[in-house]
């Protein structure tokens, strides 16, 4: 992007030009609205209501760098250092997996369905903490703990935690090997968003998830890849109390599998939802 004077009108149709192909078109929206705000202050009524403006210098330079990241396929959020879900601000760093639209859906079953008295809950995989952080903001005197493999992720939760004033409790754990560790208690609600990609669906996915975000938070074996739903569905028969709800992000592709996974277990009730775009990818079972 050369630094030459363009009116605002006349960057937004360049950055449209520019990135279409590598983006789906809302999405390009979407990052316009964001780079305009971050780098000059804009709202989305100022980009077209000061369309002929001419940005200064400074904040054509700016536009240049973030424009050339874009174009590297660098997720929006990695670039600014933050993302929103369900109207809270949560920072994110390369090694820390994006929340999706389709987890601020998840969360949003969870909060409507157990909203209503004192609960405990585990969040297996937290990530940047979306989900644990989230549940305790929005379900009043919500008792939340967190788990995670990675050191990274669990150091950017806690931030966003304090940031955001959460009461989360945060651990390390392999939940593969859940036996070895004594913090789990009895809960009401388990959630997760584990790891549930195929490696062979690699092939399917676009570079800004390919080359970014953490492998290790996107993908399990072709041989096994309900390994998480599986381990989980094992800690919950001893951690999850009688009636208590597990809910889940899930491959649309495996979602069967997952019900068929749930019910072998014993579990029942088993919910399957679909999200925004029309496809299976939640789904909560219950104990007893």
């Amino acid at each position: 992007m050369k630094k030459s004077q363009k009116t605002v009108s006349e960057l937004v149709k360049f950055f449209k030009k520019e990135l279409s192909g590598m983006y789906p078109e809302r999405e390009i929206q979407s990052i316009i609205y964001i780079v305009f705000e971050e780098v000059l202050g804009f709202s989305k009524v100022d980009v077209y209501a000061k369309s002929d403006v001419i940005p200064e210098a400074e904040g054509m330079e700016k536009l240049a760098e973030v424009f050339e990241q874009l174009k590297n396929y660098k997720p929006i959020q990695y670039i600014f250092g933050k993302t929103e879900f369900y109207n809270l601000q949560f920072f994110i760093t390369p090694g820390v997996l994006i929340p999706r639209q389709e987890t601020q859906e998840l969360a949003d079953w969870i909060i409507h369905e157990n909203n209503t008295h004192l609960k405990k809950f585990l969040d297996i995989g937290t990530g940047s903490g979306c989900l644990a952080i989230t549940i305790n903001k929005n379900i009043f005197r919500s008792i939340v703990d967190a788990c995670d493999i990675s050191d990274e992720a669990l150091t950017l939760a806690e931030e966003n935690a304090l940031n955001i004033n959460a009461k989360v409790k945060f651990y390390k754990a392999d939940i593969l090997n859940w036996q070895q560790y004594d913090f789990f208690q009895e809960y009401d609600i388990i959630v997760s968003n584990p790891p549930y990609v195929r490696e062979s669906e690699k092939n399917f996915m676009l570079p800004n998830v390919l080359n970014y975000e953490p492998h290790q938070a996107l993908f399990v074996s072709d041989e096994d890849p309900l390994i998480f739903y599986r381990v989980i569905c094992d800690l919950a028969q001893i951690h999850l109390k009688p009636r208590g709800k597990m809910y889940f992000e899930v491959n649309e592709a495996l979602f069967m599998d997952c019900k068929i996974l749930f019910l072998e277990k014993g579990f029942k009730n088993v919910d399957i939802r679909k999200d925004i775009n029309g496809k299976f990818r939640m789904m909560s079972a219950s104990r007893g």
